[in-house]
């Protein structure tokens, strides 16, 4: 027979629950209408319920009332041990775990479905992937600035000059006294730096310069113009060959100018032009004092044949032309200079300049001028 309250199992005819104390019902049904109760039905008492007192025994003449099964409307807490259900063998308890496996895989269940759709359903937590014929954009690759190409080491100078050569020294100081005698123009003074293609007040200046250069010293090559000869009704007084003129820019600067290219008028008195094979000019001052000599202080091969140079410039005695100094004296000690052009011994200016050497027709040591000042 089973307790009608807790389910244990006890032997037919106990009048009282050996676990929980309940009356047990007595008659003829006793065995037969009181079932072993489904886990499910059964009240669990609390933990903390004692055992009631032993009761008294019952007299067979006392009747015993049957307790009606009510189904608890709240399950307690199960701290029992719990009966075997109907059909299986005593002590081979259901898993009182099962519930509580069930809601463990449906809230991992319902959990991963969440996931899903923060993720892949609703897109809100994941990049969407394109589509199949979507372009994917790329991320632009990062600009590699382009190398400036290295600058080639100059090569060494196959011309060797120094200062305390004389020959070298009357060289140089005779290409630099050009640009201290001349009074117009590109002059030591000057600021100049060669390009490729010159502008045409760069050419303007160069033409000046020649002009008193040739003038000054006396060259052959220039022409004074006649009365009858038609440009010099237009104001011109001198001529020279414009081919020379040209070969002059190469000489002088390294530099290929066309006939095209010289002409200027910066007055009527001081204007320049090109008629036939002649180049025409016209010069406001027919003659003029030396306007200074340079003495080279210091040279500097840079390689390529290139040299940097500084000198000093000094005022010679007056009257004297520039045609009338001797080149040698260009390579003079400093003091013996000054003595023979009556030169004062403070200079009246100091500059730089870049100059190139290379060999002319005859073999000798010559210069372009690369950089003034």
């Amino acid at each position: 027979m089973y307790c009608v309250n807790c389910g244990a199992r006890m032997p037919e005819g106990t009048r009282y629950c050996t676990k929980c104390g309940t009356a047990l019902p007595v008659g003829p049904d006793a065995n037969n209408e009181v079932h072993a109760p489904y886990e499910a039905d059964l009240p669990r008492p609390a933990a903390n319920r004692a055992a009631p007192a032993q009761q008294p025994e019952t007299s067979p003449q006392t009747a015993t009332r049957i307790m009606p099964r009510v189904a608890p409307t709240s399950r307690p807490e199960d701290t029992c041990p719990q009966p075997a259900a109907a059909g299986e063998a005593p002590g081979k308890r259901r898993g009182a775990t099962a519930p509580i496996v069930v809601t463990v895989v449906l809230a991992a269940v319902v959990g991963l479905g969440i996931t899903a759709a923060l993720t892949s359903g609703f897109g809100l937590l994941s990049r969407p992937e394109p589509a199949a014929d979507e372009p994917v954009a790329e991320a632009p690759a990062a600009e590699e600035e382009p190398e400036e190409p290295e600058e080639e080491a100059p090569a060494e100078s196959a011309i060797k000059l120094t200062l305390e050569n004389a020959d070298d020294r009357e060289a140089i100081g005779t290409f630099i006294s050009n640009f201290t005698e001349v009074g117009q123009g590109l002059t030591a003074q000057s600021t100049y730096e060669r390009t490729g293609t010159p502008d045409a007040d760069t050419i303007t200046n160069m033409l000046l310069y020649f002009e008193y250069h040739m003038n000054g010293n006396a060259n052959q090559n220039v022409e004074v113009i006649t009365a009858d000869d038609p440009m010099a009704q237009q104001g011109y007084a001198y001529r020279v060959d414009v081919n020379y003129l040209i070969e002059y820019f190469v000489k002088h600067f390294d530099l290929t100018v066309t006939a095209d290219q010289l002409h200027y008028e910066l007055s009527s008195g001081n204007k320049g032009t090109v008629e036939g094979d002649w180049f025409y000019y016209a010069t406001p001052i027919e003659y003029w004092q030396s306007m200074g000599v340079p003495y080279v202080t210091s040279l500097a091969d840079t390689g390529d044949n290139r040299y940097e140079v500084t000198f000093d410039v000094y005022m010679p005695a007056e009257g004297t032309q520039p045609v009338n100094v001797l080149l040698r004296v260009y390579g003079w000690p400093l003091e013996d200079m000054l003595d023979e052009l009556g030169c004062d011994h403070t200079p009246i200016y100091s500059a730089s300049a870049t100059i190139e050497a290379y060999l002319n027709d005859e073999g000798e040591v010559a210069f372009h001028l690369l950089r003034m000042n």
